[in-house]
């Protein structure tokens, strides 16, 4: 245990090298300033403003995809697309940050020749990032939404940040792994996360719903967010899956990443620092 701690202890030292404090503060600081200066108006103004009448809307055939529930307001999908691709891609970057200056420094090699393993080592960079996680996107949401939420709906999102961690921590650390630094890592690092924005397509029509998008795991989360922050974690609004079925996926995928990790980390990072 205590060498775990000192593992976290030197990640949160190069997190402060790399002025990673600073960043997540300006970043929240312009977060919860652009929600509260987004109008909360509701999509039948929109419709108004566009022309088009409310009676002529009520007279149009609708096939509903999921619960009837009361439209949603701009700041409620702002703050929901931003725990999905603000919030939860926190730790896919800076991992892959922290994991070059470590190459760059030779913390890695150094850390070989001890006895705390592969294991030890990923489990300590994915469990700090999860955590960091966990406290930011806590944070945002009180500082937006506060306590409006329900205790059930307080922890399924406190168990989704938990599990959407893990899963984005394990794949970040993951594809870290291949590129030697910085430079490399960018250009594909950046493909991976503008490819997981695809769902928002979905999101925002949503008849646009093919199988295959469905199964991205940005399209589950930001079901599984608007679910617990209007209809709470027992309702369904998601076409496709419940809260339930979304955190059990999740976990399976935080699984699958976490051990991919480990493998990886134990044939090319630890098998680099050997050299």
């Amino acid at each position: 245990m205590r060498a775990l701690w000192s593992l976290m202890s030197g990640e949160v030292t190069t997190m402060r090298r790399n002025l990673f404090s600073i960043i997540m503060v300006l970043t929240l600081v312009l977060t919860v300033t652009g929600y509260y200066l987004v109008p909360e108006t509701a999509h039948t103004a929109g419709a108004i403003a566009a022309g088009v009448s409310v009676e002529l809307l009520e007279d149009l055939p609708v096939r509903l995809l999921g619960e009837r529930r009361a439209p949603i307001g701009n700041r409620m999908n702002f703050i929901i697309n931003l725990i999905v691709f603000e919030v939860l891609i926190l730790p896919f970057v800076f991992i892959a940050v922290n994991l070059f200056q470590e190459k760059q420094d030779g913390t890695i090699r150094a850390y070989r020749v001890t006895p705390g393993g592969t294991l030890r080592y990923v489990a300590a960079k994915v469990l700090l990032w999860t955590v960091l996680t966990i406290l930011y996107g806590v944070l945002l949401l009180l500082l937006t939404v506060g306590w409006t939420l329900s205790m059930l709906s307080w922890a399924a999102m406190l168990l989704l940040f938990a599990v959407a961690g893990l899963f984005i921590s394990g794949a970040g650390f993951f594809v870290a792994l291949f590129f030697s630094n910085i430079s490399g890592w960018f250009l594909p690092g950046i493909s991976v996360l503008l490819l997981s924005q695809l769902p928002i397509v979905s999101y925002l029509f949503p008849t646009f719903s093919p199988t295959w998008i469905t199964w991205f795991p940005t399209y589950r989360l930001l079901y599984a967010v608007r679910d617990i922050l209007t209809v709470g974690p027992v309702g369904r609004m998601a076409p496709h899956a419940t809260v339930g079925g979304a955190l059990l996926y999740m976990a399976g995928l935080a699984l699958a990443a976490l051990a991919l990790a480990c493998v990886a980390a134990d044939r090319r990072l630890m098998r680099e620092a050997r050299l």
